[in-house]
């Protein structure tokens, strides 16, 4: 009997084409398993909804499975006052228990579109959850490694780095099980957003890893802790900013996510031939980016689950002109400056 997989990601319908190279990464690395898909969505239009199920059904190991929020209005009660990219629909992960089916008793979440699986993953996420309510990659804690808890949620400056996210959440598993047997609902929140609001003045709002980490601070489960205490052990959850530290990981990164880095990883399609080094040619004056010769590897791969989707000419024609304009226009004018400061 194949083992089962429920993994879920929510976005608008500007990301909804980006699911389709996640799909092709999650039917390459499982093949051995079933795996059920779940978008929630509220904003996406019928016609990519159709694109996404009709690409599932090419794999004899994804079932697709729409999940519309009604509801969505809700949502909104967890940001009206924050600013830049987030949207509702990445709140929908908190309450996913309302929404999912019954058979239902785990889950993995991954962000839309800029994460991608790039291996097995039994052992994340089959990890016995404790009875957390979350397992994830631990990336802050207090001094000497050791975990916050619910106390620290008293004190303002601890409350403010609880905030900021004691995990990243670009992938991370939902104890659905425990969610739906405590009721986990919207009100959980919304309650969390009005005592913070009141508490704090300009609360760092995080989007839904802060709401994730002071709903759940003490009950959630840190990946391979406390065998392993370093915040550069990720390998379900590689963000790309490793490399802003360490050279190469001491692991093999089983789901990566372009985090850390200058760009979405459908933004850009570098040639073989790409001539900067970053570290070297850019390095102490003024760097056009902090994109590192290592991750590009990480966008080849990429393109290399884009390259069996419908939308990859799409995707992969402004991508290239991209590239082409940053290569031969921004980052040789970049030289040139650094090349003029140099000289003075």
């Amino acid at each position: 009997m194949l083992e089962i997989y429920n993994i879920m990601t929510s976005c608008d319908d500007g990301y909804a084409k980006y699911i389709l190279p996640q799909i092709a990464s999650i039917s390459e690395n499982l093949k051995k398993y079933r795996v059920n898909f779940y978008l929630f969505h509220s904003r996406i239009k019928p016609q990519n909804i159709e694109l996404l199920k009709n690409y599932c059904e090419n794999f004899q190991n994804i079932v697709f499975n729409e999940i519309f929020v009604h509801d969505f209005e809700q949502y909104k009660r967890l940001h009206p006052n924050q600013t830049g990219h987030w949207t509702y629909e990445m709140y929908y992960s908190l309450c996913c228990n309302k929404y999912l089916p019954e058979t239902v008793d785990r889950i993995l979440y991954i962000d839309a579109g800029d994460v991608y699986i790039n291996g097995d993953i039994f052992d994340y996420y089959f990890c016995d959850f404790e009875d957390k309510y979350l397992i994830v990659t631990g990336a802050r804690f207090r001094g000497n490694y050791e975990l916050f808890s619910a106390d620290d949620l008293s004190d303002d400056e601890s409350l403010k780095g609880i905030m900021r996210g004691l995990f990243n959440s670009g992938s991370y598993m939902i104890n659905i099980k425990k969610f739906r047997a405590d009721n986990i609902s919207i009100e959980n929140y919304a309650q969390i957003a009005e005592i913070i609001t009141q508490r704090l003045k300009n609360p760092p709002w995080f989007g839904d890893q802060s709401f994730l980490s002071v709903a759940f601070v003490g009950s959630i489960k840190y990946y391979m802790y406390p065998q392993i205490k370093n915040i550069w052990f990720m390998p379900y959850n590689f963000c790309l900013w490793f490399y802003d530290r360490e050279k190469n990981p001491w692991y093999e990164p089983k789901i990566i996510h372009f985090a850390g880095v200058d760009f979405k990883p459908w933004q850009v399609k570098f040639s073989p031939n790409f001539k900067f080094n970053f570290e070297k040619d850019f390095s102490g004056v003024f760097a056009p980016c902090s994109l590192k010769k290592v991750q590009i590897k990480y966008y080849e791969k990429y393109w290399e689950y884009c390259s069996k989707t419908p939308v990859y000419e799409e995707l992969n024609i402004p991508a290239i002109a991209y590239a082409k304009a940053l290569e031969n226009h921004y980052f040789p004018l970049c030289e040139k400056y650094n090349n003029l400061k140099k000289q003075k």
